[in-house]
């Protein structure tokens, strides 16, 4: 199946909620404010309590607490509430047991708010101010750089059980088993996916690109991405396509977002501090009733 018409099939299915859509829809719109992305929230509980939830975490630091949905947005800041909006939608699709090599669902959203909250880290962290303005925009690309995985296995599973069976067995990372076997890999689809639910371009860049080379002309977003990817795979949370990575690309990404010296141990510090509260937040009940679970194991 070509990369077109596996869009156009994702974006067909009723894949995301509707109280998402249109929240997401608000949050994106220029007329946008605390009071409008507030009255669509609460329509759905869950997501308001975790807004809230947030807001009253030790992540930020307020001192008081608040039960009111529109305060929290108004604390947690318009790209945040975005963020956080887009991983809670995004991580119910994330669900089912099925284990292919030392992939499942489960474990592919457990990297994917590592890398969120790393990238989140690392924006607020760096020495760079134009690094430090992209922390809300940091958080959604790392919360969904890896959201192809779970489309390609949700729309396409004998194929994607192949191919994630190949890379297991090769120890490759999944995205050079696709690309030979595809002509596309789950960064480039779920970039194209995202674009299709009018997720801002930049994100949908950073996600394209997070596997590319190293290329200074690239967004900054892109490498906050990169070197969150890199980061959160050595932490060990969850399921990870990358195994190693040049040290000269490493060094030219430490310094193009000024993760330098002090700065970069702080990042690894607070990383730690917020991961264990950031996997909860995202926690997804496991569906057991996935009637593939245990297929296709490595052998």
């Amino acid at each position: 199946m070509d990369m077109a018409t596996l869009v156009k099939r994702v974006d067909s299915a009723a894949t995301l909620s509707v109280i998402a859509n249109s929240a997401l829809a608000e949050l994106g719109s220029p007329s946008c404010t605390p009071k409008s992305v507030a009255a669509i929230i609460t329509k759905d509980p869950i997501l308001s309590s975790k807004i809230i939830r947030t807001a009253n975490s030790s992540l930020f630091g307020f001192i008081f607490k608040t039960a009111d949905i529109e305060t929290a947005i108004i604390r947690l800041g318009i790209s945040r509430v975005r963020a956080i909006t887009m991983g809670m939608a995004a991580g119910q699709l994330f669900r089912g047991t099925r284990q292919i090599g030392t992939y499942t669902p489960l474990r592919v959203w457990e990297h994917s708010v590592a890398v969120g909250i790393m990238a989140e880290v690392i924006a607020e962290s760096a020495s760079r101010k134009e690094v430090r303005e992209l922390s809300g925009s940091a958080l959604l690309a790392g919360l969904v750089h890896d959201i192809g995985i779970i489309l390609e296995d949700q729309f396409m599973p004998d194929e994607f059980a192949t191919v994630a069976l190949h890379a297991a067995k090769e120890k490759l990372p999944i995205f050079r088993a696709e690309m030979p076997r595809w002509q596309f890999d789950h960064a480039g689809f779920g970039a194209a996916v995202l674009r299709r639910w009018r997720i801002p371009e930049d994100i949908a860049v950073a996600v394209a690109q997070h596997h590319s080379n190293y290329d200074r002309k690239d967004p900054i977003l892109v490498h906050i991405v990169m070197m969150a990817e890199i980061l959160a795979s050595a932490s060990g949370h969850g399921f990870t396509d990358v195994t190693t990575f040049p040290r000269t690309e490493f060094g030219h990404l430490q310094s193009r977002l000024g993760l330098m010296g002090r700065v970069f141990n702080n990042v690894r510090t607070t990383f730690d501090t917020r991961i264990k509260e950031a996997l909860a937040l995202f926690a997804v009940d496991e569906d057991t009733s996935d009637e593939d679970a245990g297929d296709e194991e490595e052998e």
